[in-house]
């Protein structure tokens, strides 16, 4: 037997481990993930614009309203209807009988809506 095979014999006997069979390999890398929790409290709308943060852009925003007619709209025309119909037609035209959708005017975000 050679030196180096009974010397790699003896120290693998003991325990020991030879640096010349053995490769190190550098410890594995791990990526620490840091995960950010973002709250966002509910915003109570109302009929108009209101300054809210968007919860898609996080941007403070004045929000942008579109109204939309809703079955309450249709039920007061109806009733304006059976009582004086030449004024049915009021609930479609005032803003307030009707439900305002809040927008973000940065990224168009839907916000909430208002409902009368």
């Amino acid at each position: 037997m050679s030196d180096k095979k009974r010397e790699h014999k003896s120290n693998v006997e003991n325990g020991e481990k030879s640096n010349s069979l053995i490769r190190k390999s550098p410890p594995p890398s791990y990526k620490q993930s840091t995960t950010k929790t973002v709250y966002i409290q509910p915003v109570a709308l109302g009929s108009k614009s209101q300054s809210v943060i968007c919860p898609a852009c996080r941007e403070t925003i004045v929000t942008i309203i579109e109204y939309e007619t809703s079955s309450k709209t249709h039920y007061a025309a109806i009733a304006l209807c059976c009582f004086f119909w030449p004024i049915a037609y009021l609930p479609y035209c005032i803003d307030s009988c009707k439900n305002a959708n809040h927008y973000c005017p940065n990224c168009e975000s839907y916000i909430g809506t208002y409902a009368n």
